[in-house]
C-alpha cells in the first residue's frame, strides 16, 4: 500500500467510524482494525484539519471554496454538508477563519 492509499484508506476509516455512531473500539472491531491505530489516525486528523481534505478535495466530503463578493438579496444561502451529515446553512457573509473552527468543532469526535 502507498503511502498515500494508506492516507485515504484511514481517512475514509475515521469518517466512517464517525458516521456511525460507534464508540471508536465497537467500530474497530466491526471494521476488523486495530483500535490503537484508529485512535491514531483518528487523533491525527483532529489535530491536522488541513490534512483531512486530499488534493482532489473530495474524499473527506470538504471541497476548497473561494470566498469574495457580495451575495445578491435574492439569490439562496449557501449550503456546506459535512461529512458526519450535518448542514450548515449561511445566510450571510462570514469570517473564513470563523467557519473553518466551526467545522473542525462539529467534525471532530467526542469520544
Amino acid at each position: 500500500m502507498t503511502k498515500n492509499e494508506k492516507v485515504m484508506f484511514w481517512r475514509r476509516h475515521v469518517a466512517d467510524c464517525q458516521a456511525s455512531g460507534l464508540s471508536g473500539r465497537a467500530y474497530a472491531k466491526r471494521a476488523g482494525i486495530s483500535v490503537s491505530d484508529l485512535s491514531y489516525w483518528r487523533k491525527r486528523s483532529a489535530a491536522n484539519p488541513e490534512t483531512r481534505a486530499s488534493a482532489a478535495g473530495c474524499d473527506t466530503g470538504f471541497l476548497p471554496i473561494r470566498l469574495g463578493g457580495a451575495r445578491a438579496a435574492d439569490s439562496p444561502a449557501l449550503e456546506i454538508g459535512l461529512v458526519s451529515g450535518r448542514l450548515i446553512r449561511l445566510t450571510g457573509p462570514v469570517d473564513p477563519e470563523w467557519l473553518a473552527a466551526v467545522i473542525q468543532l462539529l467534525e471532530t469526535p467526542c469520544c
